[in-house]
């Protein structure tokens, strides 16, 4: 298997109040040439994710790391401080679909 890097997020869902102010939760996103509009979205999955695992605590706060796992992602998200978290999603490819790729492209006369 192979891992790729698709998104690194720091943020603080207290640093807004209302939808206009959306992205000053949003501390460092990397990469950095991601459009605005994609690194909302992404922190928007981020936090519905944490909502959710904070609806099955008793507290308001994470003590452990949130990880979700599937064929093509891992998504982590850990709070450091009280209301900062830090979100990493890894993509994970499978070496039978990084060799039919290259094969395709091979026959396409690319390399």
């Amino acid at each position: 298997m192979y891992s790729e890097l698709e998104y690194f997020i720091v943020y603080n869902p207290k640093l807004a109040a209302n939808e206009e102010t959306e992205g000053n939760k949003l501390l460092f996103y990397y990469p950095l040439h991601i459009e605005k509009n994609t690194q909302l979205k992404n922190l928007g999955i981020c936090q519905a994710v944490v909502g959710l695992a904070l609806n099955f605590k008793e507290s308001s706060d994470l003590t452990e790391c949130i990880e979700i796992e599937n064929d093509k992602t891992r998504q982590a998200i850990l709070q450091v401080e009280n209301n900062f978290y830090f979100a990493i999603v890894i993509i994970n490819y499978l070496f039978d679909q990084i060799v039919v790729e290259v094969g395709a492209n091979k026959q396409l006369g690319q390399d």
